[in-house]
């Protein structure tokens, strides 16, 4: 339990340069994924090219881990023991272990971020019950300190954990009234998605917010 109180400026002139520099890390991941993606996608419409089986393959959808599992789908067992053939399998590799280290590494940042918000509203207001429920309205029944405090909750959970009510609720309404991606709560970290949504990507933007809610 917090003992000590300070205000939110206070607080928040102590964090000031540990915040810039995770928005800015988070800036930075957010750029090497999508150059990740953008290799893995161009690697797995090489794959399919090669292959005839791979014609019905659908290439636009935008989620290229799943544009890899279709493409492994649908090229199972055609591969033939080439040089090409297992140089490819490599690239195709590492850009898959590229997109998911610079996704992780994102959401990292992103929830350090919203960790940084928590304590914050804690020791702005003494407790979470006082801290929830505070602050302009992210979408209809969520003020944004509850969707701070939940989305902090989830990005500190292990996927595929059984979630506290408290994160079930925020983010079944987030994915009702602002985007269906928010219901996977339960099997991906989703810190990134929420500081998206918040409007925090520079340290304008947080600092106004909490500020507000302090």
């Amino acid at each position: 339990m917090l003992t000590i109180r300070t205000s939110m400026p206070d607080y928040l002139q102590g964090c000031r340069a540990a915040l810039a520099d995770l928005l800015e890390l988070l800036q930075r991941e957010g750029r090497e994924l999508e150059v990740a993606r953008e290799r893995l996608a161009r690697l797995t419409a090489e794959v399919v090219s090669e292959y005839d089986t791979g014609q019905d393959l659908d290439l636009g959808v935008e989620d290229p881990d799943e544009v890899m599992r279709a493409a492994t789908r649908h090229t199972e067992g055609y591969w033939q023991p080439d040089a090409h053939s297992e140089d490819l399998r490599r690239q195709v590799a590492r850009a898959q272990t590229d997109v998911v280290a610079h996704r992780e590494a994102a959401a990292a940042a992103a929830g350090a971020v919203l960790q940084i918000a928590e304590q914050g509203l804690l020791l702005a207001h003494g407790s979470r019950e006082r801290a929830t429920g505070r602050g302009r309205e992210v979408c209809t029944g969520q003020p944004i300190s509850t969707v701070v405090l939940a989305a902090r909750d989830q990005a500190a959970q292990r996927p595929g954990d059984s979630p506290q009510r408290e994160i079930t609720s925020c983010f079944t309404t987030l994915a009702d009234l602002v985007d269906p991606a928010f219901a996977e709560h339960r099997h991906e970290r989703l810190s990134t998605a929420v500081l998206r949504l918040l409007g925090w990507e520079d340290l304008a933007a947080v600092e106004a917010d909490l500020t507000a809610l302090g």
